[in-house]
């Protein structure tokens, strides 16, 4: 499990749920899939030793999506961004309701599942709908060189996937939706060396190699919280 502290004023107090992320794909053999289920729970920390100590914290489960595309290249959308993304999922359950207390009892007893499109080919936000507008929010999209090889990672564009992937590959959309399935854990089957690694940096004592780009951003948690250690 992984926690960070909470920013923003659209938080949710005791709140714990699921959300399943939906990557689309289009490639010149057809429309390609990959998805994973994250758990994400927030609370408020007390101000104890200090008042710094205090606030709302967040913390989650699961693993990146993985996207297999022609030639035997595999797309990963990593979990950097998870509680950004969080939002997306829950926005539409939420509308109208105002307090974290009251918006996290608004998840935990809905029954709504609805799937929720936060960036693709349509512009418009319709109600109850929410797309990414900044890039910045975007999750991160790495491929690897040698799947075999960590140190063959390399950072994506999502708006130029053709440029690491081939022509006519090009992100279609990306889906979010507050889900009671369980939380994916078959990252190692896909990436074995994970199991290998100590938990925090990708880079261990191969810095000089690292990509400059990813070296501060990327950890074994980034592509899953559920190793077996």
């Amino acid at each position: 499990m992984v926690g960070i502290a909470v920013t923003g004023c659209d938080t949710l107090i005791g709140a714990k749920y699921r959300y399943r992320l939906t990557v689309e794909v289009e490639t010149p053999e057809g429309m390609r899939t990959g998805s994973t289920v994250v758990e994400v729970k927030q609370w408020e920390a007390p101000a104890f030793p200090n008042p710094e100590a205090g606030g709302l914290r967040s913390s989650f489960r699961g693993e990146a999506v993985a996207v297999d595309l022609p030639g035997g290249q595999t797309l990963f959308v990593l979990l950097n961004t998870a509680t950004t993304i969080a939002e997306y999922a829950y926005q539409p359950l939420v509308i109208g309701i105002k307090g974290p207390i009251e918006r996290a009892n608004a998840i935990k007893n809905t029954k709504l599942i609805a799937e929720v499109p936060i960036v693709g080919l349509t512009t418009e936000q319709a109600s109850g709908q929410y797309r990414m507008s900044e890039a910045s929010r975007y999750p991160i999209f790495v491929r690897f060189k040698d799947i075999r090889d960590r140190m063959t990672i390399k950072r994506v564009d999502p708006a130029n996937l053709s440029a690491a992937f081939g022509q006519g590959i090009s992100l279609r959309r990306m889906t979010v939706q507050i889900t009671r399935d369980p939380i994916s854990t078959d990252m190692t089957k896909r990436l074995p060396w994970l199991k290998t690694m100590r938990p925090g940096s990708f880079s261990e004592k191969n810095v000089r190699s690292f990509p400059l780009g990813l070296i501060d951003i990327v950890d074994t948690a980034s592509f899953s919280t559920e190793i077996p250690r």
